[in-house]
């Protein structure tokens, strides 16, 4: 249980940030410091400016926790407590789904479904691709170690 918590907190506030910011990492691996029109001369101040500013550090990673990490993590214990735990592809998918429905909710609240459709779909790739580098994570770090010893 210690196991599940600490690794979907550090994934929470390190794994996630890291994984959003990834149209930077070009950047950092160049050393250009650059961000829209501003340069920047150190690596501290990029990375604020790109990582820790834009999402309002530690709270939309605490938010990403609560409404996508925890119901994910909620869903795949009450699954394996029946004797019943997911496939890979399953977790997956399941992460993908959640992490929909919170960019549909949002979109309830933002301007999201003003323009059109086929611009929204993008969306769905973004739901893939974190459904994708988070389930693969939470996968081997914590589902595979209780999986296999059954907690």
């Amino acid at each position: 249980m210690l196991r599940k918590v600490v690794v979907n907190v550090v994934t929470a506030l390190v794994g996630f940030p890291i994984v959003i910011s990834i149209r930077y990492w070009g950047n950092l691996i160049e050393g250009n410091y650059k961000h829209y029109d501003a340069y920047y001369d150190s690596l501290p101040k990029y990375l604020y400016k790109v990582i820790v500013h834009p999402l309002v550090y530690p709270l939309v990673p605490l938010l990403f926790l609560l409404f996508i990490l925890l119901p994910f993590q909620l869903i795949k214990d009450s699954r394996s407590e029946k004797g019943k735990p997911f496939s890979y592809l399953q977790k997956v998918g399941i992460f993908s789904l959640i992490v929909v429905a919170m960019i549909a909710f949002w979109g309830l609240f933002t301007n999201l479904w003003a323009i059109p459709y086929y611009r929204n779909v993008i969306y769905l790739a973004y739901a893939l691709g974190l459904g994708l580098v988070f389930a693969t994570l939470l996968y081997f770090l914590v589902d595979r170690y209780t999986e296999k010893r059954g907690i």
